[in-house]
């Protein structure tokens, strides 16, 4: 191909592969109170890691990220190794290409951060490496809102005296500040109690330790351990009632086990977050403890992630992580090793033994989900119980893996008569059983068991994808016992090492019921054969170019990393049941039109309430006319039911007293997703990017209802989002009688997996302020008040300024407060609810006729119920039309604002800026947030129903990381790019254009006087000659703008010969108006993008080619065409491509060696045709 004479290549940028460099390293410094192994020592890409010598085994600890590590252990008391295992297995590095032993040495390539388990068969002793990502959010060791315990609070490093008084002063500090950061530098702190007040963190830096004295002396007596006589403590521990407290950072907790029951019997609880809310644990490795170490206690929404424990195997009652009485709690990323339970939920009783301090009363454990954890214990390796004093439910383990146990999965139940309920175990691997539990060596044991504190039942058990390496030598026992039995437990998937295959029976597995177990089945086996999971999935593009072109690789900077990216998409499958769609019809008395709130409301109460046994299933409403039910409603013969009913009664109500629903089935087939209906195919075809069908778009819809259904029956919402509205974290007042809460965005969408996902985000919402309606109404009035004097005030001070309102500010809160609903309790009676359709003045003066005779609503109000108005001159509200006969006149102090109301007009500019501070999180709290409502979905009936499943983890994509490319500026000054951003001092634009003809119209004369305009002029021109800009000393004219009249000026600018005329405009504060005026009034040029007109619409599909035009690829035009609808093939791009080379070639002096092609919005199903011929069309136009 020629142009200009000069040979081109096309070079078409689909996916290249990237050079990967080595990782960045974090290592801590060994404190000097830690041994190195004697039998391991270690290399993270060529660097030295200590390795910590230990009881039984071996650990070392650092940090990693931006690629991969390149690990290599020697065993120093061995000449020579022939084999090794790796846990977790299922990673594979024994059978990866670059993994090699050589001599005494093992070297294999770590590719992101987990935890692992090296053993050399023989006895030697085990190596635990525990790499963590790298610290994203380490703080600084001083600063605002640091609180130092060294520099600050004189706490000794050194370890040779208790550090006590400064650690409480630091948290008191801290607490005092309005929250901040407990810091601890590296060194040796023994320290007693640490409780952790409301908003502070506690960051420990790699090489601190905080060690546990054992002695009595310096710590509370908080419980005994009855079972072994021993006094014991919470050592570190939030404050009750806390909320918002983190403890993080690379630091060691060591609870000093060995010593503490050598010398004194005295114990700990390591770290207790003990009745606190928002709780989080990042990071600290925890060692050496003698009792239970990370207990999460009469707790909710806590989060513990890359948890490290590290307890001796030659003590008991050393459990890693204990959940106890406590909900909404996430383990994730952690390793427990230790004799006793690894991973376990407990519900414990009141006031006895170790539970003799805690706060309140017994709780359930609900709604906690363990998630890629590494066990490795002599007891059980995840197990529900034994305490079961209140209700365990909804728990679930996933992802994880036991190294080392007598009993892989477990529930247990030997205390308390609660019961168990939603247990569900997934994806989890076992790979070695040793030892026994309670005459148990198995891989499962689910068994009831009277240990004369109470019995109780156990129900609704799942197990799927389980994945055995080592059976056991006993029975995976199934026991129910008398009046506590077990029913509804289901395996599916279990694969056996063995076998090499999924069992076909109970019986291959070694799973064992008795006469106390019902339901206990093994469910028909996935089509597909078990496979090891990949820890890490990467993403390619198989792009083969034709002979023809050439493709110069060496030619290109290759400098980036690759990453796992985690996305807000989860994984969910497409639903087994048979759904009926149903025409839902709604008539009202007045034969007014409900709103969707109402229509929801209406039949939800019809089929909760009033007849919930003909509404089984329970149908899946859309809010508007149609239903979805997964089976066929039965209506005693009929197909169709008619229903009245009232929200006050709970049973049906006759003809004209209520709301009648009429239900029917629609003329449309019955919508079945399964891979054996003939529906899959339009399923399929849309997850294949093929085609759009209708019956594909009902399966979309459908899927959508279902998952929305529960979220938003149970928060307020607009239909595709949820407001919980219960956190207060998440909920902000903003003044003018509004809120901002955060929500979550649901969306059921096709991917380009072939598979559909759901996908979650965080969004934001006013809504009215919950309360009286006084206050709200003075709230709104006091920030208009602010707003004129350019303030945010709160409020009038007096209430009797609602009696003497203008004409403005009484318009605009009826405006303000119009179609709020509002709860309105008459004295003595029952609330009702009621809708404001506008306000009087005086309302307890307000007349109307009552018995043939004209009364004052004051007058009313104490006649018929005692009640003496408080406030007779002020406002009050309209529940009736303005043109209705009989006015619905009610005081506004009988009034209270319902919660949770949507305010849907345009907010005020002046709370702008704290909308957009609200809205704008951290990515770590999106995640948070996203990662917490996921949990939400297990619980609704309509999925489970539906037979949905969701995925709790949320998809991962490969990556690549590429590197900030220099910028470039005057003189060839290159400026490197840190994170986003770059030092522009004393630097000038490397082409910098000229101002020559500019002007400025000034709509704030009475803040920005001339003269002040004047010395802000100079300053501009000023600031843009230090930045190579030549820009006139004065605008060509300068005039003051009536901000109420801003045409007037705009329609008299007369730019003359000056066509490149640049105006300057300032305007005042709070001017939506004006400022919308300004913009529209100045011209914009857009960019284009390609885009097809939606299903069904017949309009022409856009196509746009956008070109470089300098050589530094910062300057672009664009090319825009039309063609047929929902056409993928750009007609038109041999003429795109020839123009843009014609006008690039009047602009460079000599042509480009390659021309880079990027095509966007192919799916997999074009790509071969697209490839094909778009690439001849641009062959033709360079031949041109």
């Amino acid at each position: 191909m020629r142009w200009w004479g000069f040979q081109v290549s096309l070079l078409v940028s689909f996916a290249l592969s990237l050079q990967v460099f080595a990782a960045t390293l974090q290592q801590y410094p060994n404190p000097s109170i830690y041994p190195a192994s004697g039998y391991w020592t270690m290399t993270v890409d060529g660097v030295n890691v200590p390795v910590v010598a230990f009881d039984g085994y071996a650990y070392a600890h650092f940090s990693f990220g931006n690629g991969a590590a390149r690990i290599r252990i020697v065993a120093t008391q061995l000449t020579s190794i022939t084999d090794f295992i790796a846990s977790p297995v299922k990673m594979g590095y024994k059978d990866k290409s670059d993994t090699n032993i050589w001599q005494n040495a093992i070297g294999f390539t770590m590719d992101n951060p987990h935890y692992m388990i090296i053993r050399i068969p023989g006895g030697y002793r085990e190596l635990i490496i525990c790499a963590d990502p790298l610290e994203m959010d380490a703080p600084p060791s001083t600063g605002s809102g640091i609180f130092n315990v060294v520099t600050n609070f004189g706490a000794d490093p050194t370890g040779t005296s208790l550090s006590t008084t400064s650690f409480a002063q630091a948290m008191s500090a801290a607490s005092s500040n309005g929250g901040g950061i407990v810091y601890v530098p590296p060194g040796v702190y023994p320290v007693g109690n640490i409780i952790i007040p409301s908003a502070v963190s506690l960051y420990l830096a790699g090489g601190s330790v905080l060690r546990f004295t054992g002695n009595q002396q310096d710590y509370t007596t908080d419980w005994l351990k009855t079972s072994q006589g021993r006094n014991g403590t919470e050592w570190i521990t939030t404050a009750h009632n806390s909320a918002d407290i983190k403890i993080y950072g690379r630091g060691t907790i060591d609870c000093n086990g060995e010593y503490a029951l050598r010398t004194g019997r005295f114990i700990a609880h390591a770290v207790v977050p003990m009745a606190t809310t928002r709780f989080t644990y990042d990071g600290p490795l925890i060692r050496h403890c003698a009792a239970w170490t990370l207990m999460v206690t009469r707790s909710n929404n806590v989060i513990i992630d890359h948890a490290k424990v590290l307890n001796a195997l030659s003590m008991g009652e050393n459990d890693a992580v204990d959940i106890v009485d406590s909900q909404h709690v996430v383990v994730r990323n952690s390793i427990g090793v230790a004799w006793d339970d690894s991973f376990s939920t407990k519900a414990q009783p009141q006031g006895l033994g170790i539970t003799i301090n805690y706060p309140g009363t017994n709780q359930p454990v609900t709604d906690v989900l363990f998630t890629n954890n590494l066990a490795y214990t002599g007891c059980y390796g995840f197990k529900v119980g034994q305490g079961v004093y209140s209700t365990q439910s909804n728990i679930r383990f996933e992802d994880g893996v036991v190294y080392k146990a007598a009993v892989g999965l477990g529930v247990h139940h030997k205390q308390g008569s609660s019961a168990v309920t939603g247990v569900q175990f997934t994806r989890m691997e076992i790979e070695e059983l040793t030892g026994s539990n309670g005459g148990h060596q198995s891989w499962l044991a689910l068994f009831n068991e009277n240990g004369n504190l109470g019995v109780g039942p156990m129900s609704d058990i799942s197990l799927w994808k389980i994945a055995i390496r080592d059976i056991g030598s006993t029975n995976s026992v199934v026991n129910g016992i008398t009046g506590a039995a077990i029913s509804d437990v289901r395996l599916r998937d279990i694969w056996l090492k063995s076998l090499n295959r999924y069992v076909v029976s109970l019986a291959e597995a070694k799973v064992v019921p008795n006469s106390m177990a019902s339901g206990v089945v093994l469910l028909s086996n996935s089509s597909r054969p078990y496979q090891v999971p990949s820890h890490v999935a990467t993403v390619g593009v198989n792009f083969q170019l034709p002979p023809s072109l050439h493709l110069h690789l060496h030619n290109l900077p290759i400098m980036a990393s690759s990453f796992n990216a985690e996305t807000n998409s989860f994984l969910i499958s497409i639903p087994s049941s048979i759904y009926q769609q149903y025409a839902i019809e709604m008539q009202s008395r007045s034969n007014k039109p409900l709103k969707r709130r109402e229509k929801i409301q209406y039949l939800q109460h019809l089929q909760n309430v009033v007849k919930p046994d003909v509404f089984r299933p329970r149908l899946v409403y859309d809010g508007d006319a149609i239903a979805y039910c997964a089976g066929q409603l039965n209506f005693g013969g009929s197909p169709s039911g008619s229903f009245t009913v009232s929200l006050a009664s709970t049973r049906l109500v006759e003809s004209g007293r209520g709301i009648t629903i009429i239900v029917s089935p629609t003329g449309g087939q019955p919508i079945d997703p399964r891979s054996v209906s003939p529906f899959s195919v339009h399923v399929h075809d849309l997850l294949s990017g093929r085609r759009e069908t209708s019956r594909a778009r009902v399966a979309i819809t459908l899927i959508q209802n279902i998952v929305r259904q529960w979220p938003n029956m149970h928060h307020t919402n607009n239909g595709r989002a949820y407001f919980p509205l219960r956190d207060l974290r998440d909920i902000r007042d903003i003044g003018y009688g509004l809120q901002l809460t955060r929500g979550i965005f649901q969306s059921v969408r096709p991917s380009d997996l072939k598979a559909l996902v759901l996908q979650l985000d965080t969004c934001t919402a006013a809504v009215y302020k919950h309360g009286d309606l006084r206050d709200i109404s003075l709230g709104y009035l006091g920030s208009l008040e602010g707003e004129r004097g350019g303030r945010h005030a709160r409020g009038p001070a007096n209430i009797r300024q609602l009696s003497t309102l203008s004409e403005g500010e009484f318009r605009s809160l009826e405006r303000f407060l119009k179609k709020v609903r509002v709860t309105y309790k008459i004295p003595g009676g029952q609330p009702k609810t009621k809708i404001i359709h506008g306000l009087v003045r005086k309302a307890g003066e307000y007349t109307f006729m009552k018995d043939d005779r004209e009364i004052t609503v004051a007058e009313h109000y104490y006649r018929a119920y005692g009640y003496r108005m408080q406030h007779p001159t002020i406002i009050g509200v309209r529940f009736s039309p303005k043109d209705s006969e009989r006015q619905v006149i009610v005081p506004l102090e009988l009034c209270e604002v319902e919660r949770g109301q949507l305010y849907k007009k345009k907010l005020p500019d002046a709370v702008t800026p704290e909308v957009v501070k609200f809205a704008s999180l951290r990515p770590a709290e999106k995640r948070d947030n996203i990662k917490r409502a996921i949990n939400l979905y297990s619980s609704s009936e309509f999925v489970q129903e539906s037979n949905i499943r969701i995925e709790q983890q949320p998809l991962s994509v490969a990556a690549k990381r590429l590197p900030h490319p220099p910028l470039l500026y005057a003189k060839n000054d290159r400026v490197n790019v840190d994170n986003g951003a770059w030092n522009v001092l004393r630097r000038r634009f490397y082409e910098a254009s000229e101002m020559n003809h500019w002007a400025c119209i000034n709509f704030d004369p009475a803040k920005v006087n001339m003269q002040m305009l004047r010395q802000k002029i100079t300053e501009l021109v000023q600031c843009c000659g230090v930045l190579g800009m030549k820009v006139s000393p004065q605008p060509v004219w300068t005039v003051e703008g009536n901000p109420q009249s801003p045409n007037s000026i705009f329609e008299n600018i007369n730019p003359g010969p000056h066509k490149d005329l640049i105006i300057f405009v300032i305007l005042p504060d709070n001017c939506a108006q004006l400022r919308q005026t300004v913009k529209h009034w100045g011209d914009i040029r857009l960019g284009a993008d390609a885009s097809h007109p939606g299903p069904g619409v017949q309009k022409p599909t856009t196509t746009s080619l956008v070109f470089s035009t300098d050589m530094y690829a910062t300057k672009y035009s664009a090319l825009m065409g039309i063609q047929e609808p929902r056409t993928e093939l750009i007609e038109d791009l041999e003429d795109f491509v020839l123009r843009a080379v014609e006008r690039v070639g009047d602009k460079v002096p000599r042509p480009p060696s390659r021309i880079i092609f990027f095509r966007d919005g192919v799916s997999e199903g074009e790509y071969d045709q697209v490839k094909e011929k778009e690439l001849a069309a641009m062959d033709r136009a360079l031949q041109r």
